[in-house]
């Protein structure tokens, strides 16, 4: 039992976890991987048109525009920049559709109008009246809007630099691809896992409660601990046996006194560093099939982890994901390289914030010192 002890302070920590997430199947996210996804396959809203026919409607048809490209859509007397005299600008379907093109991801049928495109005209045409304003008194000339003007086409460049190196990188070989899924082929590794819960006893809860609370609370009882832990031992001890893990967990509920429902012990799939629980992921991959762990707080009790399987991911079920990431790698190198080769010198005394709060404590402690010469000796009491 102090093995067992020893084995429970070094996973104190873990406590704050939740074991209703982290027993659970996690979809596998990769955001880079999600976000080309939707920017290939969303579909815009469809959008009535004055004129369509309802069999249209019905039938779920794209409604065919009936406007042609070179006629105006938009029509404002300012000019930007501004011209003498009277001005009109004048924006024809095809322009207002090519300068909007960036507002609607993915492909859009040639016979729909760009989402929102109302919002989007009438922002327009705000934007370009205030601008049209704005120069004609000069603000364009004012030296803070140039600062921030400089500071916003950097910006606006340096987002053109990645989604060129994005595209650049878009498509890697199969060589590449199975290169670069060589070096990180540990990602994928996969175990399929068992979670077998213990839950807290009444009484240890109510201590937990009150240990949470205000400071100097009661501690929790070594006693109601040590009936977890016997609980919990019993538990890994049947699954050891070979017994079933569902039976197994309706009488570790009963014997903690638990008015919760247990739950499924169905096996789960985890990834390495992709939705496996941090704290407790290289003990469970360092584990072979039919190993059975020692019990694990997981702030609402124990859990005792049974590994069913290993294998890792053959590179044919991850492409995709081992696709993004080669793009993404790929793209911060050149990066991290255009980086490196500018020089960057930042200096260390104006921005370097550790020693900024070094000073600032030093100065405070001088302060005081100070205040206490100020105040002089005091009178002994009496």
């Amino acid at each position: 039992m102090n093995s067992y002890l020893a084995f429970r302070k070094k996973l104190t920590h873990l406590k704050d976890l939740s074991w209703s997430v982290r027993c659970r199947s996690v979809p596998i996210v990769l955001l880079l991987a999600a976000v080309q996804l939707t920017a290939q396959t969303s579909a815009p809203r469809t959008q009535s048109t004055p004129g369509a026919s309802p069999a249209a409607s019905q039938t779920g048809e794209l409604p065919k525009l009936t406007t042609p490209e070179d006629e105006a859509v938009i029509t404002i007397d300012v000019c930007d920049p501004p011209a003498a005299g009277t001005c009109q600008t004048r924006i024809t379907r095809k322009q207002f559709e090519e300068k909007f093109r960036t507002a609607y991801a993915g492909q859009r049928p040639p016979n729909m109008r760009p989402p929102d495109a109302g919002a989007l005209a009438h922002q327009y045409t705000q934007l370009l009246a205030f601008s049209y304003t704005a120069r004609k008194e000069g603000l364009d000339k004012d030296p803070e809007f140039e600062q921030e003007l400089q500071y916003v086409e950097m910006e606006l460049l340096a987002n053109a630099l990645q989604k060129k190196l994005k595209e650049e990188f878009a498509h890697p070989s199969d060589q590449e691809l199975q290169s670069y899924y060589n070096q990180i082929v540990r990602q994928f590794d996969e175990i399929t896992v068992r979670c077998i819960l213990i839950p807290r006893t009444p009484e240890s809860e109510a201590a937990a409660r009150r240990e949470a609370g205000a400071a100097g609370g009661a501690p929790w009882p070594e006693q109601e601990d040590a009936e977890e832990q016997r609980i919990a031992d019993n538990a890994r001890a049947q699954l050891i046996e070979g017994e079933d893990p569902d039976e197994v967990e309706k009488v570790a509920y009963a014997a903690a006194r638990s008015r919760e429902q247990p739950p499924s012990t169905q096996p789960v799939k985890w990834q390495r560093n992709l939705n496996s629980p941090a704290p407790e992921q290289e003990m469970l991959f360092s584990l072979k099939p039919g190993d059975v762990t020692l019990p694990v707080a997981n702030g609402h009790g124990l859990t005792i982890y049974e590994l069913v399987s290993k294998r890792t991911i053959p590179l044919a079920e991850v492409r995709g994901q081992v696709k993004a990431l080669y793009q993404m790698t790929q793209v911060q190198v050149k990066l991290n390289g255009y980086l490196e080769s500018a020089h960057p010198n930042l200096n260390k005394e104006y921005f370097d914030t550790e020693k900024q709060a070094e000073t600032k404590a030093r100065e405070l402690e001088e302060q005081q010192e100070e205040g206490m010469e100020d105040e002089g000796p005091r009178a002994a009491p009496q």
